[in-house]
């Protein structure tokens, strides 16, 4: 995929959004990292491989409200990285039982061509997973999420999502805690308007996607944002809008006539 204008903005954006200019909490994460690849000594072997790498706040330490609050954090991300079934188990069985599932229903459909001689399955499963914080403050904190997929089609599949939680209560913030469009008709079309707007003018500085490129009828608040520092920036997959991925960077000032004034967003970038 190309480097373009638009990912290297967002990429000075994110420069020390975890040390940023607000206290934070000070919340230890634990990694959790899973990696195999069952066929990996045979050079010329396409087969299923994991690779999972997910930080998590370590709650051993924690008073019992407050561990409430981060295992509710905790199970929202693990049923949305993983499967909703897995949202109450501890994280090291949940993976174990996520990578168990894609190995079983591999070797289901996969057809081995001489398993005595060779062991070579027929097509290739790939899954990668990537969980980390981003932004930690007294009230919010930011995840990132990434599922990279390939099994044997054309193009890989890609996703990033993103998570905004109020650490005082242990919820994930959608835009209908955050802002007032989706209550107002007016305000709705004001602010796909400026989304359009800025995604104009994006275009206009990118060299591999135009303005003819995006379907502008999809453009608007897609639930899936990043908390910056000085920022909401929407990301929209491959296909959704365009047939790359698209970013769309909207500085904090032009929000707050959106926000609701009583949310934890709104107190970081305007109190």
């Amino acid at each position: 995929m190309k480097k373009t204008a638009h990912l290297l903005f967002l990429a000075a954006l994110l420069f020390g959004m975890v040390a940023c200019h607000k206290s934070a909490p000070k919340l230890v994460f634990e990694n959790y990292e899973y990696e195999d690849n069952p066929f990996a000594e045979k050079d010329d072997t396409v087969g299923v491989q994991f690779s999972l790498k997910i930080q998590l706040p370590d709650m051993k330490d924690m008073k019992e409200q407050q561990r409430t609050l981060m295992q509710a954090i905790c199970d929202t991300l693990m049923s949305r990285m993983l499967e909703p079934y897995y949202r109450f188990q501890q994280p090291e069985q949940a993976i174990k039982d996520y990578c168990d599932s894609i190995r079983n229903e591999f070797y289901e459909w996969a057809i081995i061509d001489d398993p005595i001689k060779t062991g070579t399955p027929n097509y290739q499963w790939i899954q990668e997973i990537s969980l980390i914080p981003e932004l930690v403050t007294d009230e919010m904190l930011v995840y990132n999420g990434n599922i990279y997929a390939y099994t044997g089609g054309i193009n890989p599949s890609s996703t990033n999502i993103y998570f905004l939680f109020d650490l005082k209560t242990g919820k994930q913030l959608t835009e209908n805690e955050l802002f007032t469009f989706s209550e107002n008709e007016d305000n709705n079309k004001a602010f796909v308007e400026l989304m359009s707007n800025l995604l104009r003018k994006s275009c206009e500085q990118l060299e591999d996607i135009t303005v003819d490129d995006i379907d502008w009828e999809n453009v608007e608040p897609n639930g899936n944002f990043q908390v910056t520092p000085e920022a909401l920036v929407y990301h929209f997959d491959a296909f959704e809008v365009a047939d790359d991925e698209i970013t769309i960077v909207i500085p904090n000032h032009e929000l707050q006539k959106y926000m609701k004034e009583g949310t934890v967003l709104y107190r970081y970038w305007f109190k």
